[in-house]
């Protein structure tokens, strides 16, 4: 006696898969999440869910062969999309707009299809690069010139690194302070005093994650 798989017990086994390493964004851009269910999926009958820490609570849901937006968390209104057309091919993955800082951490993609449910955890890394450090000379001193540096829009909070012309580091010489805005993005702000020897002074403002640096050399006279 020979049992046929009926289409409905093949069509359960699959898996969902999502990329390993983190999924670098910029603040302010679109990302896309990308998530692959290994089987077709049809447009009727199957539940694409994404949702971070609540699964009442969706990112974006698609449930009964629509869209199903009502639930979807506020954060995320208007800023969301299913490739539904790429559900043939196993395509769940999620298209998420104005990336903020916010957005930053674990994302589940769960799929539910034919009595059986599978799901993939990624993870969104948003980054601020900064903008480009702003060098001016602030007034004068006994010995020489007190200089400022200004940047915005970094994430995560930034380091500073200050040299004179020769290399030396000057970073203990100067004040800096940071600041995070309203929307999560790190400001910083600086002060250094140089000595009229000094012809020119560069400031290393860089992140970490992402491994930028803004710079910019100016005359110290």
């Amino acid at each position: 006696h020979i049992t046929i798989p009926t289409e409905k017990a093949v069509c359960s086994l699959f898996t969902v898969s999502g990329p390993a390493l983190p999924v670098p964004a910029i603040a302010g851009s679109d990302v896309v999440l990308d998530c692959k269910c290994s089987t077709d999926l049809p447009r009727e009958g199957v539940e694409v869910r994404w949702f971070r820490t609540r699964y009442d609570s969706p990112v974006h849901l698609y449930k009964e062969g629509r869209q199903q937006l009502e639930t979807q968390d506020e954060a995320y209104r208007h800023r969301t999309q299913l490739f539904v057309e790429g559900f043939i091919n196993g395509n769940v993955s999620l298209r998420l707009g104005d990336v903020r800082v916010s957005d930053n951490g674990e994302y589940t993609c769960f799929v539910n299809y034919a009595g059986r449910y599978e799901e993939a955890v990624i993870e969104l890394k948003v980054i601020g690069l900064g903008s480009q450090p702003w060098i001016h000379v602030d007034g004068q001193h006994s010995d020489g010139v007190r200089l400022r540096c200004e940047s915005s829009g970094w994430f995560p909070a930034p380091e500073v690194l200050c040299f004179d012309d020769q290399g030396n580091n000057l970073t203990t010489l100067s004040n800096w302070t940071v600041r995070e805005d309203s929307k999560g993005l790190f400001s910083v702000k600086g002060q250094i005093e140089i000595i009229h020897s000094t012809n020119k002074i560069r400031c290393l403002i860089h992140n970490e994650e992402n491994e930028q640096e803004g710079k910019l050399q100016i005359s110290g006279q």
